[in-house]
């Protein structure tokens, strides 16, 4: 992240329960040429309950044309911080942080970015 300054158009976005993106399909979201934006990836955490306790199952999504948003998904999105404040506002996102600023809890070590 560091060598190629990925973080520092790296943005967290949260879809609350009420988001008008959810379950639209990304393609229909025209992120590109209306906002100038790219989805770099989605993180969908669910929770399991066993006889254990409960677990929370992280599952790493590559983004797709097809690939819908769900309540709690949290995207990774690449673009202009205007860009992206915009793109949140449209659809009631919550921006959550930047790479840079980012809280423990939420580091984009585990990002599945690659140089091709």
């Amino acid at each position: 992240m560091d060598k190629y300054h990925l973080a520092q158009n790296l943005y967290i976005l949260k879809a609350p329960e009420k988001s008008s993106v959810l379950g639209e399909p990304l393609a229909d979201l025209e992120l590109t040429s209306q906002f100038n934006i790219s989805i770099v990836e989605i993180q969908r955490v669910r929770t399991r309950k066993s006889a254990f306790g409960q677990s929370q199952i992280v599952r790493q999504i590559s983004p797709g044309p097809k690939t819908k948003i769900y309540t709690n998904d949290v995207m990774y999105v690449s673009g202009s911080p205007a860009n992206i404040q915009t793109f949140a506002d449209t659809y009631g996102l919550r921006l959550e942080g930047t790479a840079e600023k980012s809280d423990s809890a939420k580091r984009f070590d585990n990002l599945g970015v690659c140089e091709l």
